[in-house]
C-alpha cells in the first residue's frame, strides 16, 4: 500500500484526529481515529454492518514493527465508544489477521474516494 498523502496527514493532526502510541523509547505508531459518519461507509456490498448506531473510525494506522499498535489503538478508540469500524486492503493479509485477533468481523466490500474496494470490519464491545 502507498504512503497516505502528506496533505491528508497533515489535515488529521490539524483537527486533532491523528494520534500517536509510545512509550519511554520513543514514538511506535500513529493512527486516525474520529467519532463521525464516515462517507465510505455508507455503501456496503456483499455484506451488512452488524450494527447501526454511532461509530468511532480508525484509518491510516502504522507501526514500527514493535508490535502492539492495533490493539493500543482499538482500546483508545473503545475507550471513547462502543462501537469501532475499520477497513483494509484486500491484500493486506496481516492487518486482516490483527483484525480478526482483536475481535473484528468482517463486514463487505465498501468503495474508497478513488474507486478501490476495501474489506470492511467492526467491533462492538
Amino acid at each position: 500500500t502507498k504512503d497516505p498523502p502528506r496533505e491528508l496527514l497533515q489535515q488529521d493532526i490539524t483537527r486533532e484526529k491523528l494520534y500517536v502510541i509510545c512509550n519511554a523509547t520513543g514514538i511506535h505508531g500513529v493512527f486516525y481515529f474520529s467519532i463521525e459518519e464516515d462517507p465510505t461507509y455508507t455503501v456496503i456490498e456483499n455484506g451488512n454492518w452488524h450494527c447501526g448506531d454511532a461509530y468511532g473510525v480508525i484509518h491510516r494506522i502504522a507501526g514500527d514493527g514493535s508490535g502492539g499498535i492495533l490493539k493500543e489503538a482499538v482500546a483508545f478508540a473503545q475507550e471513547q465508544i462502543g462501537y469501532i469500524r475499520i477497513d483494509t486492503h484486500e491484500d493486506n493479509y496481516v492487518m486482516q489477521n490483527a483484525l480478526a485477533k482483536q475481535g473484528f468481523r468482517r463486514c463487505g466490500i465498501i468503495y474508497v474516494e478513488d474507486g478501490t474496494t476495501r474489506i470492511a470490519y467492526d467491533r462492538l464491545a
